[in-house]
């Protein structure tokens, strides 16, 4: 039997406050919408990894294995860390995914907490991308950046100190 490999992406539209030089789907100061939105991506994970594992035992010729996990936005880290503990727990009851899959959430400074950074841990998380689209205040300022350098420097530490990542 043939095993394909497959990564799924997340998306988590929501967000502080929107940067200036944003495209993507994104909503800001919209935390009404969050649970009922968790809850249908719930329920798509759920529906279409049912829907996958039919079409693969009715082939019977290939294997879906998931290698790759990578919740974006918006900003992940902005939602309660209970909902992405949630997506990865649905993820991995309804995919077969492998031991050593890289599992990323995008968290922007200021938005993440140690609290947070230990439920993705435990979650499976294995890997962080921190946004950082300058380190000049005044240009972080001009894009709607809501956080300086030195918020992303405490992210940082805060994550290497935990030694987890």
């Amino acid at each position: 039997m043939d095993q394909k490999e497959i990564g799924i992406y997340v998306h988590i539209p929501f967000c502080k406050q929107k940067c200036y030089y944003c495209d993507f789907c994104s909503y800001a100061q919209k935390q009404e919408l969050i649970p009922n939105y968790i809850k249908c991506l719930l329920q798509e994970i759920q529906e279409v990894g049912q829907t996958n594992k039919i079409d693969v035992e009715n082939r019977k010729d290939s294997k879906l294995l998931v290698k790759t996990i990578y919740i974006g936005g918006g900003t992940p880290s902005y939602i309660d860390s209970q909902y992405i503990t949630q997506i990865i727990e649905q993820i991995k009851t309804n995919y077969e995914v492998a031991d050593d899959a890289e599992i990323t959430i995008e968290v922007n400074p200021g938005t993440v907490t140690l609290k947070a950074l230990e439920d993705y841990y435990h979650a499976g998380i294995n890997r962080l991308s921190i946004g950082l689209q300058s380190t000049h205040p005044h240009l972080l300022q001009e894009i709607g950046r809501i956080h300086t350098y030195y918020d992303f420097m405490d992210t940082y530490r805060l994550a290497r100190d935990l030694r987890i990542f």
